[in-house]
């Protein structure tokens, strides 16, 4: 197999104009950056609507001027730092590529572990159930239970206009508008159901450290600031979780990794016969709080 990271030789001279000097000449640029050249072939599909394989097949292939133009245009967003995300306006979640823009958060590997928690909590019911997504900025943790779990309904909830027009859109591409209803509000403040599941991936970092990261610093900080002690969004939810939750509810948000003892000292100070615990990821590190209710 040919390997992708280094753009393969060729018997023919690579003529100025093809999309094989590109990537050469590409390739030396993002080197320096710490970039990869697997985002040189992101960019590329973008403006060309070619894919990897193809382009590795075909180094001759002779870019028009304005594919030309929209590559370069792409590499120098690329080099000033700007997530390949944003540049190519999709990035990949739970199997399925989602329209992302700088209106909301890039969707993370780690999140992930959420949506299989509520996938298995919810396929041990055996009637249909209501899930609800708090702050659901590009709709990928609603969209993905509502792909996972068809007969579920589901309410996905965003302060931000904008985030939710984003999620709107992947909707109607992952053709799931019908099991997803999208409300604007400030966390649940207008939703008076009463739900099975609640997941929320909300705004978790501390101000202080926010400040100090530099590559979150083309995301919207309304999906990334949570207050002096990252909780400033997630407490209210928890305590909001009595008002909306069925007797046998599960709940999930993601959080910080330094953030697990301030949690469960939160939920079972307002809910102290559910249980509560701190699931880690991958690495060990703290990631999703859960309280599950038994009555």
């Amino acid at each position: 197999m040919r390997n992708p990271t280094v753009w393969p030789r060729s018997n023919r001279r690579t003529e100025t104009g093809t999309l094989g000097a590109w990537l050469q000449s590409a390739q030396l640029r993002i080197t320096a950056a710490g970039e990869h050249i697997s985002a040189l072939y992101a960019l590329a599909h973008a403006a060309t609507g070619r894919p990897t394989a193809w382009q590795i097949a075909h180094p001759d292939y002779l870019l028009a001027p304005d594919e030309e133009s929209e590559l370069e245009a792409f590499l120098a967003r690329l080099l000033r730092g700007e997530p390949l995300a944003y540049i190519i306006e999709k990035q990949s979640f739970y199997g399925r590529d989602f329209f992302v823009n700088p209106s909301v958060l890039i969707p993370r590997p780690e999140t992930e572990q959420l949506v299989e928690l509520a996938i298995s909590n919810a396929r041990q019911s055996s009637t249909p159930i209501r899930i609800a997504d708090v702050g659901t900025g590009s709709g990928c943790i609603a969209l993905s239970l509502a792909k996972e779990l068809p007969g579920a309904a589901l309410i996905a909830t965003d302060i931000s206009s904008r985030a939710l027009s984003v999620a709107s859109r992947n909707a109607s591409l992952h053709q799931a508008g019908g099991q997803v209803q999208f409300v604007q509000c400030h966390l649940v403040d207008a939703i008076h159901a009463r739900f099975d599941i609640v997941c929320a991936n909300l705004p978790y970092i501390p101000g202080r450290t926010l400040r100090q990261l530099d590559a979150l610093r083309f995301e919207p900080r309304l999906a990334l600031d949570g207050g002096s002690d990252g909780l400033r969004l997630i407490a209210p939810l928890v305590a909001d979780l009595q008002r909306i939750r069925k007797s046998r509810c599960l709940a999930l948000f993601e959080i910080e990794q330094s953030q697990g003892g301030a949690f469960l000292a939160l939920s079972r100070s307002l809910y102290p016969q559910a249980s509560s615990k701190i699931e880690g990821d991958l690495a060990g590190k703290d990631r999703i709080g859960m309280i599950q209710f038994t009555s």
